[in-house]
């Protein structure tokens, strides 16, 4: 019964997105049956960006918000109960339970790197649709300048998290390969040593 909650709420959020582009489709087609573009070209024209720059934004915030909330779901490593090498698949659903990863991973650290990266790239395309926008205000030159700028920003600062993400994972696993790691058995004294210490 849990199941389909969470695939209704990602149908709703597409057909939302869906309605919303049909809704830019149309209004775009008004502007040009009825609006006087031989005497507001200018004004007609940004309307126009306006309302497809707000669809790219809402289409935007819809893929970021699944992406976030995968990784809120996969923070944490989940088996079917008896999953391993060769076992067989469950013949009917059986509820997910929490298992130890094969490998030293922290939930806290993965989500908070998805969430710095979904944030960046949500706001750098923002800022880019906004630009887009306001081409026929601030000219063609300077919104491919801006452009430029901000996805070679983007770019630098992906990297430095990715490259973040892989110390904090090389640093924890050290550690959990440290705590996994056994104490060295103490050395067996033999006659020779227990009977010189005797004396």
């Amino acid at each position: 019964m849990s199941e389909p909650r969470p695939y209704l709420g990602k149908m709703i959020s597409y057909l939302i997105v869906l309605l919303l582009v049909v809704a830019c489709a149309i209004t775009s087609v008004l502007l040009r049956w009825l609006g006087n573009w031989e005497e507001h070209a200018f004004g007609l024209k940004l309307a126009e960006r306006i309302v497809w720059g707000c669809g790219l934004v809402g289409c935007l915030a819809t893929v970021l918000t699944r992406v976030t909330m995968f990784g809120w779901y996969f923070r944490r490593y989940f088996r079917w109960p008896g999953e391993g090498a060769g076992a067989p698949t469950p013949p009917v659903p059986l509820p997910r339970r929490p298992a130890t990863a094969p490998w030293y991973k922290s939930g806290k650290a993965s989500f908070t790197i998805t969430v710095v990266l979904v944030s960046l790239t949500g706001a750098i395309a923002i800022a880019t649709v906004v630009m887009w926008t306001l081409t026929d205000v601030t000219g063609e030159w300077t919104f491919l300048l801006v452009f430029k700028i901000l996805w070679s920003v983007w770019w630098v600062l992906a990297i430095a998290t990715v490259l973040t993400r892989n110390a904090i994972f090389r640093w924890h696993m050290k550690a959990g390969r440290a705590e996994q790691t056994p104490p060295p058995p103490p050395a067996k004294e033999g006659p020779g040593e227990t009977l010189g210490a005797q004396s």
